[in-house]
């Protein structure tokens, strides 16, 4: 499967599988349809919390996201992965 197809179809997943969990969401989505602008273009972000970050990146990875940055705080940290044209990733560290 084409890299870009592949990327799109598990933002699609994972951001309709986000707007059935979320109350808030659904009301907005609903919102944007209506108005003929629909959810994805204003999808600033994604967040993922893991107990690995890298492991768990190496999906979006795999597709194109390259790490930007880290961001270190006293007792956590996150990293920031991006692709032109895609919203970035932002994840942070989980702990038991």
């Amino acid at each position: 499967m084409d890299q870009a197809v592949e990327l799109d179809s598990l933002i699609e997943r994972m951001v309709k599988d986000y707007v059935a969990h979320n109350r808030a969401a659904t009301v907005l989505k609903e919102l944007l349809d209506a108005a003929g602008v629909g959810f994805s273009p204003v999808v600033d972000h994604l967040t993922l919390r893991t107990l690995d970050i890298d492991r768990r990146a190496r999906q979006f990875t795999d597709l194109g996201y390259v790490e930007s940055e880290t961001l270190q705080y006293d007792d956590w940290y996150a990293k920031v992965y991006r692709k032109a044209g895609y919203p970035a990733l932002f994840v942070d560290q989980a702990y038991p």
